[in-house]
This record gives structure tokens, C-alpha cells and sequence, in this order.
């Protein structure tokens, strides 16, 4: 499996990404990368409105990344989604997102449909 994957549903102006393993910083680089093409291409049609991140495999990162993470989220704040659902593993997981930084309405979840029914219900 990759270390992540990002998609786009322009008509929900939805961003969708998938993170899994333990990343270096070349990983998060071609990531960076691919999240702010993104980003770009649903600026195009309006901006991201929601985002569904499926970290649920994602490990626990180091500091270096986690505070990449940060600038990165920082760097993107008028363009990310405003109401964001993340799968995650756990409470650790969700400490370290915390720290990364999140932008709007944000919710951490362990159940894949709690997680979807919370982000689509306002939609």
C-alpha cells in the first residue's frame, strides 16, 4: 500500500485522503506536494468544503514530521476545508493531530460511518 493517496470529488468539493505507515521526509515532501495540487484544483471550482482523512493506519510520527504537518496546514489555512472528519487509530493519534493543527470544525473518530454520517450531515 502507498503511504497515502489524495482525491478529489469536485461536485461535494470534498477532499479525500488516505495515510498509512511511518513517513520520512521525503515522503512527506511528494505528499506536501500532491496536497496542495489539491487544494489548487478544488480552488477551481469553488474550494474545499469538506475533507475526510483516513488515518487510521497512519503511525504515530516524529517530531520533525509532525511539526511539517504544522507548517503545512498553517501554510494552507484559507484554502483547506472548513469541517474536516479523520479516522484515526487512537487517542495517541489524535494528540498528534491536535499538535499538528487543525483549521474549522474538526472531529476525530475510530468508526469509519460515525466518522462519514457526522461529515455528510451537514453537507
Amino acid at each position: 500500500m502507498n503511504a497515502y493517496d489524495i482525491s478529489i470529488e469536485l461536485d461535494r468539493r470534498l477532499l479525500r485522503m488516505t495515510m498509512c505507515g511511518y513517513w520520512d521526509t521525503a515522503t512527506f515532501d511528494l505528499f506536501a506536494h500532491d496536497f496542495r495540487r489539491a487544494l489548487g484544483q478544488l480552488a477551481l471550482h469553488g474550494g474545499a468544503r469538506l475533507a475526510f482523512v483516513d488515518a487510521h493506519e497512519f503511525a504515530v510520527q516524529s517530531v520533525e514530521i509532525t511539526d511539517k504537518f504544522g507548517a503545512l496546514i498553517a501554510a494552507s489555512y484559507g484554502t483547506m476545508a472548513p469541517r474536516t472528519a479523520t479516522l484515526v487509530a487512537g487517542t495517541l493519534n489524535k494528540l498528534q493531530s491536535d499538535r499538528a493543527g487543525m483549521q474549522g470544525s474538526a472531529r476525530y473518530f475510530t468508526d469509519a460511518a460515525a466518522a462519514e454520517a457526522w461529515l455528510f450531515d451537514e453537507a
